[in-house]
């Protein structure tokens, strides 16, 4: 095999696995709050919803964890995302766990051996605990920078919410200890801070995803990792 055919296998490979991760950082729309009520819970759903997005588009990082469910796996998502700028953190797949940072227009990946060789075969050996850098512009990887972008998530759940397809007010709860209300639609529920800022706490979807999203606007940095081997195109 040449060198140039290796580095072919490997850009299908990893462009596999940044598409297998879309669905984990996509819903990864909602997520923390504070102190007195907020007045939220007396909105109409539709409203909720709206504001749950305000909050979260004016909101500059936030950390998101919990599970989504993809092409027949689980997929572990522990991640701290900078609005406009990037994030870093760690996803794991089939069992293999992949440290992730985006900087502007680079995608670093790091994963270990077991993780390579299941999506890579003996090509993984290449690249196992290696940082790999990969232009956002790549096939898949740009996908799923964008996915990473706070602004553009939003998007997606304002222009839900707008809609009011189905949208229903659920009950009143507590997410990690602070008052919460749930807006509902086709299977999947949205967890609304009802004090301090309306941020959302919690994602459940219909697929059994369950996603937390926490620490808004708490100092994350951002650092692209070195050495690292360049994927072509990088």
């Amino acid at each position: 095999m040449t060198f140039a055919q290796t580095h072919s296998r490997l850009r299908r490979s990893l462009a596999s696995v940044l598409l297998a991760v879309l669905v984990a950082v996509g819903v990864a729309a909602c997520g923390g709050g504070s102190s007195s009520g907020n007045g939220i819970a007396g909105k109409p759903a539709a409203s909720i919803a709206v504001a749950a997005g305000k909050a979260l588009n004016n909101a500059k990082t936030v950390h998101v964890s919990g599970t989504v469910h993809s092409g027949g796996q689980t997929i572990a998502v522990d991640m701290s995302v900078v609005s406009g700028k990037g994030a870093r953190g760690t996803m794991t797949l089939a069992g293999h766990p992949v440290q992730v940072v985006t900087v502007g227009p680079k995608l670093y990946v790091k994963a270990g051996t077991a993780f390579w060789q299941h999506y890579a075969g003996s090509l993984g050996s290449l690249v196992a605990g290696k940082w790999l850098e990969v232009a956002t512009a790549t096939t898949g990887a740009s996908s799923f920078a964008g996915l990473l972008n706070l602004h553009a998530v939003v998007g997606r759940l304002l222009a839900q919410a707008t809609g009011n397809r189905g949208l229903t007010k659920g009950k009143q709860t507590t997410i990690n200890g602070q008052n919460a209300i749930a807006v509902t639609q086709g299977g999947n529920a949205l967890y609304v801070a009802t004090s301090g800022t309306a941020y959302p706490l919690e994602l459940l979807t219909k697929a059994g995803g369950h996603i937390f999203l926490s620490h808004y606007n708490e100092a994350v940095s951002l650092a692209a990792p070195s050495p690292v081997v360049k994927f072509p195109g990088a």
